[in-house]
Formats: C-alpha cells, structure tokens, sequence
C-alpha cells in the first residue's frame, strides 16, 4: 500500500523502491500472487511514461 500512495502523490522512486521491498517480501514468503502483484506494478510504473 504505502507505494500506491507514493504512486499516487507523483513519488516515483520512492514506489519503485516499495514495489521492490514488497516483491522481495512475497518471494521470501512464496507468496506467487504477491510477486506477480509487484511485478505488475513494477512494470506499469515503468511503462508510465509511454503512457
């Protein structure tokens, strides 16, 4: 949640680095929907400027 909010205020590394620390988290706790969620995320945050 907290790199949506960063997201969302125009906080672009800040997200990236919270979408990152979620994916490491969901894979520590093989957590697969958790990873596909932040890399997802992950991926829309860097297409945002071809948006």
């Amino acid at each position: 949640w907290l790199a949506e909010v960063y997201r969302s205020q125009g906080l672009l590394a800040q997200a990236s680095v919270a979408y990152k620390q979620s994916l490491q988290v969901a894979s520590q706790l093989g957590d697969h929907i958790g990873k596909m969620s932040s890399l997802l995320r992950l991926a829309l945050l860097a297409l945002r400027p071809c948006l």
